[in-house]
């Protein structure tokens, strides 16, 4: 083989790997000391996001419009970049949010991130803040994530996100799963939106996940707290949800309980038709799409409700003559 030949394969094999090592990190707070109680309320205590779209993330930074970056935050190519974002309340001001190893070329790739606590005594209350940290990777169904908290070694385990779970947000992750895969064009996309005490990995028996209450909306005359991200053949993404209406009756809602047993879908097991949100499947093509729950966490007598904003794993669905 030339020797030029064996240069540009070196080389090239060199790149690979530098590509597959190469993970641009970010870390920062996602809002002030003393909105903490609103921050935590809007988008949960902790844990993990996938953020695969920038309409995705244009919703995340309506939600939190104080996110504040220790350096600039990337811009990225959606079509071929994404992020993980872990995030954990109630830190001290001296924690700290490392990546232990990015190994984007294993199958599925993996992400590790470490907190490093401050367990020093304090004389004085200290301000809290929700620290984050967040890493771009190519776009796949699946990521591996792993987090611990040192040097405590809290372990938090393996996390999967894509097509094995989406967000997982205190305890509570969604599923959605698509009624045919395969559709002609003008049919309808039908979904089932399910919620599930999530387990991420550190639990071997499901009686230890513990319980999650969410609201039902099935009496609520309408209202809903979920929607649907949805990129057509043509690249583009839109959020598609339910629209809002003037009059509801909130005292008719009552909590579920969602464990690891008994999962909790939406609209009472029923597929739920992503037309009647105004998506035309004329166009044939794939169709990628994400499901979108989120809640404001509130107390509903003794019982406190799940608050936050989680994505589900994302399903395609074809359109075809």
């Amino acid at each position: 083989m030339p020797k030029f030949v064996i240069l540009v394969c070196l080389l090239l094999f060199v790149q690979g790997c530098a590509l597959a090592e190469v993970s641009p990190t970010v870390t920062g707070t996602l809002g002030k000391p003393e909105n903490m109680e609103k921050v935590t309320a809007t988008i949960g205590h902790d844990w993990v996001l996938f953020i695969r779209s920038e309409a995705r993330w244009d919703e995340f930074r309506k939600l939190l419009p104080d996110l504040t970056p220790e350096t600039p935050l990337p811009k990225l190519d959606w079509a071929k970049q994404s992020m993980v974002l872990v995030y954990v309340s109630s830190c001290r001001r001296a924690d700290t949010f490392t990546r232990r190893k990015a190994d984007l070329a294993a199958n599925p790739p993996e992400v590790a991130f470490s907190l490093r606590t401050d367990n020093s005594p304090k004389q004085v209350i200290e301000s809290r803040f929700t620290k984050f940290i967040l890493a771009v990777i190519p776009v796949t169904p699946t990521v591996r994530v792993t987090f611990d908290i040192q040097p405590l070694n809290g372990w938090c385990g393996a996390i999967l996100g894509g097509e094995h779970g989406g967000d997982i947000v205190d305890n509570l992750q969604a599923t959605i799963t698509p009624k045919a895969a395969t559709i002609k064009p003008g049919e309808d996309i039908q979904i089932d939106f399910a919620l599930n005490v999530a387990n991420p990995g550190h639990a071997a028996r499901p009686e230890l996940l513990g319980t999650v209450f969410v609201w039902d909306g099935e009496y609520s005359n309408g209202y809903r707290n979920h929607a649907f991200f949805v990129t057509t053949p043509d690249g583009k993404t839109a959020l598609l949800r339910p629209k809002p209406i003037e009059i509801w009756e909130k005292n008719r809602f009552h909590p579920v309980e969602i464990t690891a047993y008994a999962p909790y879908h939406l609209l009472s097991a029923a597929a739920q038709s992503l037309k009647e949100l105004g998506l035309d499947t004329s166009t044939p093509g794939t169709y990628t799409i994400t499901g979108l729950y989120e809640e404001t966490a509130s107390v509903e007598g003794k019982t406190p409700m799940w608050g936050g904003s989680i994505t589900s794993n994302t399903i395609t669905v074809e359109v075809k003559k």
